[in-house]
């Protein structure tokens, strides 16, 4: 998560503290019969103190409070609101211009304040301080013509960046379109017409209704113009101050769930306005509604907060006008915090993912989705969705959708499109395509059939024909044209699985991505020939222990059997600094199966590279005693004894079995897990009828067929390594509802399932006294990892890079989305350095990045954003971003740029390289 200031944490608790807003509701609908405003210097010190102990709760111990205080006093002047100066507010002035440059038309943030400027964006929405100035400018000479407005908010670019450069276009190969589209949408979304007011449902917002706030908005809304004195109320100011009253009860008071404002109607209110001058409220308005009716929510929002500010900057504004304007500020702010993720894992993220609010209308989503994505005219997407996309209805509306944020006119079917539009339209239409991915869910990981349900329906779109003749899909093609085929299957072109790695593992999966990527498959006779899917999977993002996270990348390069030109998506495990990692983390708890698993994997490793490296023959004793203490603790191992050639032991005897468990056993073992248990248990209840299916599901049938009969050294291995693969199958298969099963029939002598504490012991003082634990019983194993075992995996880490790039592997780094999710505070720790350093010197032998001589060069990387609203971004931002991040690693800027630009040349190449025309030529009479 990014490390903020504490100037820049002031002003962001005065702009989204609940505690404030909470404070301003109740000062706005008091409780008693008073309708006056506080006394000034009360309501100052009681919002001093709110914002003084929301700061230190959010950030406990981190300031001094005198500094505290101080900050807040330039963020929270004594005039706030309530002054005669209430609309002054010098400090907004201050943080524009240190952040922002105005460029022409285009107001964008500073390249060299990119840092400082998305630290503030995870707290408060920049177009709050975008609408600020404009709203400002408004009111400066020379003035600005109500076209001159309209002209300046069609110019501002997504998330406030440069304008774009022709020949300088980005590709995108790693976006889902789901968690793409910017907070504010979905906050505006609100407003929509028959949209319900959802319940709280997130962290910051427990004190304030959302609903409140929609009410208010709309209240605001419907009246247009509450500062106008001479027309409405004659200059009477007491009845300026009823209808602001009125406005306000029926929103936020004891009458809003019976008197609250209705749903506007956006349409109605394009036409109502009478003075079109850019600083008339109402033509305001008009403009929130017409981008409204244009689904262009980004503009809308931007619109709103204008005619918002226009209000509050106003001099004679009413201050209970102007409490309730920065109420609503406060409490959207406060809303967004439950949109923009805040704090660190994958669990976390997902949550914010899901969060209800974020589920706008479609059709908004989409357009501020592609606005995102295709900021420049010549950008490219490769866009991550599910299976239920995978339809004609669902990618037709996409198109339209698209169309419209991208300026392109779409064909409706009631006129024939120019030759020239019906080209653009086609060529929008082989601007991206799709990588449909698996959702790691608890329900696959007990019903694996539904993962192979999913899969039938993705084979079921590669191979359909139907439903594709309309409008939308045929690009205004003529009769003229008839030589032109529309495939629609060409829009699918990898295949992910993605969601909590820690919760659902890639071996789940692993099978029926095979099975889909295989090719030399039967098609109808005219179809056009294709290549197949590559995968671009998540792995390595989230883990308890950096070991996890690089067995889980390398069960995905494994298991899933990839190959050159597939990617792998996040993969931090892969380059962080496991020390420093350590060092932040602390303690280290996991489940002992999954530490055993660790163990074994880096044993195996360990066992590979001791040729090549000395470490690597010191640190494989100790993972081989550890490997046998752990294994004592695991209840499949016990229960595997019992299926092991010749193991009619007793049960009592099972523990001591488990001793004869070599590492080599248990490695092979974890090999297997490639197979699919699912299709094995299918297999075997046909009667053992062999099928496509099988032989990719289950590559290994052979050795399950012969299980246990082997006889020979060899083959009694590998029949102890089946035993141990179907046992713990059994064992994880009755963990249904998280529940510890029973120890499949040994129960006896098995333990319950225990967890581990690991520490890190940088000085490799003695380990814990095994036999003292194993005495103790206790809930919790301790274990320590030693400064040399730390540096061991550092040294694999630069083995697997050599090894994956070897094999033509790519990493989709997501340098924002990581620091949020990771335990990162700055882009400048980001393991792209490591994996594709701006200056190769650092891979040199002994360098850097390559202490240990193990890697021979740089491993390819392309750059993408993941969730750009969920972790406020773009494309362009993400290489500012690493810009200002090669910068402090000092790399001089025109080596940055050029840096840069290969990453840039890079992700275009890769797009295109897996991108295929969906239009293409009919066979010659056909």
């Amino acid at each position: 998560m990014l490390e903020q200031s504490l100037l820049e944490l002031a002003v962001a608790t005065c702009f989204s503290s609940s505690a404030l807003a909470s404070k301003l509701k109740s000062t706005l609908c008091p409780s008693g019969p008073s309708t006056g405003l506080p006394n000034m210097k009360r309501f100052q010190d009681d919002c001093h103190k709110l914002l003084e102990g929301a700061l230190e709760a959010d950030h406990p111990r981190r300031f001094r409070r005198n500094d505290i205080a101080s900050a807040l006093q330039l963020t929270w002047p004594h005039h706030m609101i309530l002054g005669s100066e209430g609309h002054i507010m010098p400090f907004l002035d201050q943080l524009f211009a240190r952040l922002f440059v105005e460029n022409g038309d285009v107001i964008h943030y500073r390249d060299d304040k990119v840092q400082d400027y998305v630290r503030l964006s995870a707290r408060i929405d920049p177009a709050l301080l975008v609408a600020w100035r404009l709203a400002q400018r408004i009111g400066e000479t020379p003035t600005l013509a109500a076209h001159d407005l309209v002209r300046l908010v069609s110019a501002q670019q997504p998330f406030f960046g440069p304008a774009t450069v022709a020949g300088r276009a980005k590709a995108e190969n790693h976006a889902h379109i789901g968690g793409a589209y910017q907070a504010g949408m979905a906050l505006m979304a609100g407003l929509l017409p028959g949209a319900p007011a959802p319940a709280s449902e997130g962290t910051y917002e427990s004190e304030i209704d959302f609903s409140s706030l929609i009410y208010l908005a709309r209240a605001l809304l419907r009246e247009g113009d509450l500062t106008e004195r001479a027309h409405a109320d004659g200059g009477d100011t007491k009845a300026l101050d009823r209808r602001i009253r009125n406005a306000i009860r029926c929103s936020l008071g004891m009458q809003s769930s019976t008197d609250a404002p209705s749903n506007l109607s956006w349409e109605w209110l394009t036409g109502q306005v009478q003075t079109v001058r850019a600083d008339n409220p109402r033509w305001l308005r008009q403009q929130i509604a017409r981008s409204m009716v244009e689904l262009d929510i980004g503009q809308a929002w931007l619109w709103f907060l204008i005619w918002l500010w226009t209000h509050y900057l106003d001099p004679h504004c009413h201050p209970r006008l102007r409490m309730a304007i920065f109420f609503l500020f406060n409490g959207l702010m406060c809303a967004r915090r439950d949109l923009v993720m805040d704090g660190q894992g994958l669990s976390r993220f997902i949550e914010y993912y899901h969060r209800k609010r974020r589920k706008t209308q479609a059709g908004f989503a989409h357009v501020s989705a592609a606005k995102t994505l295709f900021q420049g005219i010549d950008d490219v997407a490769e866009l991550k969705v599910g299976s239920n996309v995978l339809t004609p209805t669902a990618i037709g509306d996409w198109l339209g959708h698209l169309a419209r944020a991208t300026g392109v006119i779409a064909p409706t079917g009631l006129r024939q499109l120019s030759a020239r539009d019906a080209q653009r339209y086609r060529d929008m239409m082989d601007r991206w395509h799709f990588c449909v991915h698996f959702s790691r869910s608890k329900s696959m990981l007990h019903n694996p059939a539904m993962v192979w349900e999913s899969a039938a329906s993705i084979q079921e779109f590669k191979h359909s024909k139907g439903e594709w003749d309309r409008p939308s899909m045929l690009g205004g093609m003529s009769d003229g044209e008839e030589m032109l085929q529309l495939v629609p299957s060409r829009w699918l072109r990898g295949l992910d699985v993605a969601g909590d790695e820690n919760q659902t593992k890639t071996e789940i999966y692993a099978p029926a991505l095979r099975w889909l990527r295989d090719g030399l498959k039967s098609k109808d006779e005219g179809e056009p020939a294709t290549d197949g899917l590559h995968l671009s999977v998540h792995a390595g993002e989230d883990y308890a222990h950096p070991v996890s996270g690089m067995r889980h990348v390398d069960e995905t390069v494994q298991f899933c059997e990839m190959r050159s030109g597939d990617r792998l998506g996040h993969a931090l495990a892969l380059g962080i600094s496991v020390r420093a990692w350590a060092s932040a983390h602390g303690d280290m708890i996991l489940p002992v199966d999954e530490h055993l698993d660790n163990l074994v994997w880096v044993w195996h490793y360990a066992s590979v590279m001791s040729a090549r490296l000395p470490l690597a023959s010191q640190v494989l004793p100790l993972f081989e005693r550890r490997i046998h203490i752990m294994l004592q603790f695991v209840p499949w191992a016990h229960g595997a004894c019992m299926e092991l050639p010749g193991s009619a032991a007793a049960p009592c005897q099972s523990a001591a079995r488990v001793n004869s468990i070599t590492p080599a056993l248990l490695f092979r073992a974890w090999q297997l897990r490639r197979n699919c248990s699912f299709q094995l248990i299918e297999y075997e209840n046909r009667g053992k009828i062999l099928d496509r299916k099988i032989v990719i599901a289950v590559p290994d049938i052979a050795l399950f067929s012969a299980h246990p009969a082997a006889t020979a050294a060899d083959g009694l291995e590998v029949a102890n390594a089946v035993g141990l693969y179907r046992q713990r199958w059994k064992w994880l298969a009755k963990q249904v509802g998280g529940k510890v099963p029973p120890e499949s029939g040994c129960s006896a002598t098995s333990p319950p399932l225990r967890r581990v504490r690991i520490r890190c012991e940088l000085n490799d003082h003695e380990r814990w006294d095994a036999k003292a634990d194993l005495e103790s019983r206790s809930g919790l194993i301790e274990d320590t990892i030693s400064a040399q075992e730390l540096d061991f995996i550092e040294a694999l880490q630069d083995w697997l890079l050599d090894v994956y790039d070897e094999k033509g592997l790519v990493i989709e780094a997501n340098p924002t989305s990581n620091v949020y999710v990771a335990r990162m505070n700055r882009h400048a720790e980001h393991p792209i350095f490591r994996w594709y350093p701006p200056d190769e010197s650092w891979l040199e032998p002994g360098n850097r990045f390559n202490r240990f001589g193990l890697r021979r060069g740089p491993i390819r990387v392309c750059v993408n954003t993941d969730d750009a609203g969920i972790t406020p971004t773009t494309l362009r931002t993400e290489f500012a971003l690493l810009r200002a991040a090669a910068l402090e690693h000092g790399v001089t800027r025109t080596n940055a740029e050029a840096w840069l630009s290969r990453l840039r040349e890079f992700g275009h190449e890769e797009f295109r390289r897996k991108h295929r025309a969906v239009w293409v030529r009919r066979l010659a009479g056909r």
